[in-house]
């Protein structure tokens, strides 16, 4: 087993055992302090703040790409097929092409989210959770 050793100055020490004492059961065996202060949740200050795990593993960040680029890229496809067959109204050349580069886009974050490594679903990952 591991073993780390941490040097805290006095003022910080609770809100380091604070910190410890929330990660996941079964990360950290024991916690052993040489101070006699002993640190409880209910003893800080709201000025505490403990930092949340937000880390989203790659599963995730696949599914949501998938979902968002097969949504996006539907999308546009009626509104080319609505404005090409339906609607005669004018849509500017540079409109098309901004679209058409979305469109593109959306096929690759589809192709990426099914055969592409770790690395390309991380740069083109949407982060349509926030």
């Amino acid at each position: 087993m591991n073993e780390i050793k941490l040097l805290v100055k006095d003022e910080n020490l609770a809100t380091v055992l604070t910190v410890l004492n929330n990660l996941e059961s079964g990360l950290v065996s024991t916690i052993e302090t040489t101070s006699k202060v002993t640190a409880r949740a209910c003893d800080i200050s709201n000025k505490t703040k403990v930092i949340k795990n937000n880390y989203i593993d790659v599963d995730e960040k696949r599914k949501k790409l998938f979902s968002f680029a097969f949504v996006t890229l539907i999308v546009l496809s009626i509104a080319a097929v609505y404005f090409e067959v339906y609607d005669k109204t004018y849509v500017p050349p540079f409109l098309r092409v901004v679209l058409a580069a979305y469109w593109v886009y959306s096929f690759i974050g589809i192709i990426i989210s099914k055969r592409g490594s770790d690395y390309w679903v991380s740069k083109v990952y949407f982060n349509v959770s926030k």
